[in-house]
């Protein structure tokens, strides 16, 4: 989570604290209505117990644009964007969305850490095919896609995007994929999200 430079909140409580005390004065943004980083903005708005505006747009560089240029308050912005905006100081990180801290920010905070329960979100790629596929050649491309997913370069490379590697199985793809549905339904009803 990223804020300007410009704002007097030095730390994710202070934001929270501030958001609560000036009901809706708090505006976000993100890629796109329904988006995963709407989503995870709007699990973390609703664990904090505070209002705030959704700021939809095109794309991320538009959305960066107008954190800096002060016109918006918070972004979930992807690591890999973030982090050199952060290192350059022209943007303040106040918390990361992920269960565990960041290695690159290990003094931001996880929403866990300050108190807000169900408030992470881990954004992830998965690789899919159809239904009807054959269970043996899922099984072949999962392996080639653990393979590659243990070569050094490519190792690399992810953590040069802050990238975590989150190897799992077939099965246990098809359990998150439904975990993951039903929650994000619930939360778009409770945050009231429509296209």
């Amino acid at each position: 989570m990223i804020v300007p430079n410009s704002r007097p909140w030095k730390t994710i409580q202070d934001f929270i604290a501030d958001a609560k005390a000036k009901p809706g004065s708090i505006s976000f943004g993100s890629v796109g209505i329904g988006s995963a980083v709407h989503i995870s903005t709007e699990k973390f708005r609703l664990a904090a117990g505070i209002e705030a505006t959704h700021v939809p747009y095109r794309s991320g560089p538009e959305v960066i644009a107008d954190i800096m240029g002060e016109r918006i308050d918070l972004y979930f912005c992807p690591l890999a964007t973030a982090l050199p905006l952060i290192r350059a100081g022209q943007v303040k990180a106040l918390l990361v969305s992920t269960p565990k801290r960041v290695a690159d920010l290990p003094e931001v905070p996880t929403p866990t850490e300050i108190g807000l329960k169900d408030a992470d979100s881990v954004i992830w790629f998965g690789v899919f095919v159809p239904a009807k596929t054959p269970r043996d050649i899922v099984d072949k491309l999962h392996g080639a896609g653990a393979k590659v997913l243990k070569d050094p370069a490519t190792q690399e490379n992810l953590k040069k995007l802050g990238i975590e590697p989150m190897p799992i199985g077939p099965a246990e793809m098809d359990d998150l994929v439904k975990r993951e549905t039903v929650a994000n339904a619930a939360l778009i009803r409770a945050a009231g999200i429509k296209q």
